[in-house]
């Protein structure tokens, strides 16, 4: 893509984005609500738990201890957003 297009459309995207901005005040009097989001990655293969023990990992790991804490998190906010960004079998 030429610098000048580049440019060009960078430029109505950025005026797009500000003219939207300008409808958020019509929000403002609607109820509010949180969200929570949760990330998760590069579990590199520990699905199984790291023992007390371990050099350096201790306690670390474990695909049900993630879920655990998951299920908790959820239980104290309702609206909880789950993302996974993988990479769970590559690594060292």
């Amino acid at each position: 893509m030429e610098r000048k297009n580049f440019i060009k459309q960078l430029g109505g995207v950025s005026a797009l984005a500000m003219v939207g901005g300008f409808a958020l005040p019509s929000f403002m009097g609607k109820q509010q609500r949180q969200i929570t989001i949760l990330h998760t990655n590069d579990t590199h293969s520990h699905i199984e738990p790291f023992k007390g023990n371990h050099s350096t990992n201790p306690n670390g790991g474990g695909v049900a201890r993630r879920a655990t804490l998951i299920e908790q998190i959820r239980k104290e906010n309702q609206h909880t957003l789950l993302l996974d960004a993988g990479d769970i079998f590559q690594g060292t």
